[in-house]
């Protein structure tokens, strides 16, 4: 979720970059929460200030044999008065979180401005293309070969399954273990073994609630299924303080990852893209923000 003290401090920027993404100036609605958030807290100080001064004076005048009456009735006020600031603060932090949560990342300076896919920019291109005559699609090369069965796993499981067969399964394999091998003994990567089922927050501290609810599936318990190894690597330091001396903290993970691909109707739908089950191997680095760019490359 965005950072408030970056929008106060420059929310025409924070417009500026949104707009880079297609999205409409929002800083002032969210400022405005914020202003009403903490104008409310500060109502709810200066009431429990006023009450803690007006129960000593009560204390003080009760002691003497005087009327306390007045001073009484005043804190009585004072605690009807916190409440209504209380349900204040707690509804526009309500709001405002509902508006931050849903907000695009901000945008790279480097990152090229465009509408869709096609104004994406090539970075590099490695080694030559090869020159294919009448090639075919990575299904129907599968199924010739006998090493794709979509059919028996549409009977299992439905559409967008697939099932791997013998040396393609093992290559599936060969291929994780490879990538694992080559963050970890290359790269010095820590490798984990994860949970595929996670909790709600941690959805949330990656960015794929409330987004992105309709593409996951959920337990009847409240369980979720992880969509990728990104959200169990990245909470494992969610909430903590981390030592600067442990930096940077670099851990990987092979991981089955689920996905309902409900805004993919029509999309894809033949061969292994966007599949409801698939397994992948998966990075996170947590480094110092002014080395995260470094880390990237």
């Amino acid at each position: 979720m965005h950072d408030i003290r970056f929008i106060r401090d420059q929310p025409a920027v924070f417009d500026a970059k949104l707009a880079r993404r297609n999205h409409q100036p929002v800083s002032a609605a969210i400022l405005t929460l914020d202003e009403q958030r903490r104008s409310a807290q500060t109502e709810m100080q200066m009431l429990q200030q006023r009450r803690n001064e007006a129960s000593k004076e009560i204390g003080i005048i009760k002691s003497g044999g005087g009327d306390a009456d007045a001073l009484m009735a005043e804190v009585a006020g004072i605690k009807g008065k916190m409440a209504a600031a209380e349900e204040a603060e707690r509804e526009a932090a309500a709001e405002l979180k509902a508006v931050l949560e849903v907000l695009p990342n901000l945008p790279d300076d480097d990152t090229p401005d465009g509408t869709n896919e096609e104004d994406n920019r090539i970075e590099r291109e490695v080694g030559e293309k090869p020159n294919l005559v009448d090639p075919l699609e990575h299904f129907d090369l599968g199924e010739e070969l006998g090493l794709m069965d979509f059919e028996t796993a549409a009977t299992i499981s439905g559409s967008r399954f697939v099932i791997l067969k013998g040396m393609l399964a093992r290559l599936d394999r060969a291929l994780a273990n490879f990538m694992l091998d080559t963050h970890t003994q290359e790269f010095g990567y820590t490798e984990m073994a994860l949970p595929a089922l996670v909790r709600e927050y941690a959805l949330y501290g990656t960015g794929q609630l409330p987004k992105f609810a309709d593409d996951l599936y959920r337990t009847e318990d409240d369980y979720w299924l992880i969509p990728t190894a990104e959200v169990p690597l990245t909470n494992l330091v969610n909430g903590k303080v981390l030592d600067g001396k442990d930096l940077p903290i670099r851990v990987t993970a092979w991981t089955p990852c689920f996905r309902s691909e409900a805004g993919a109707a029509g999309k894809d739908t033949r061969g292994m893209l966007r599949q409801h089950q698939f397994s992948k191997v998966e990075m996170v680095s947590v480094v110092r923000p002014e080395e995260s760019e470094a880390e990237l490359e």
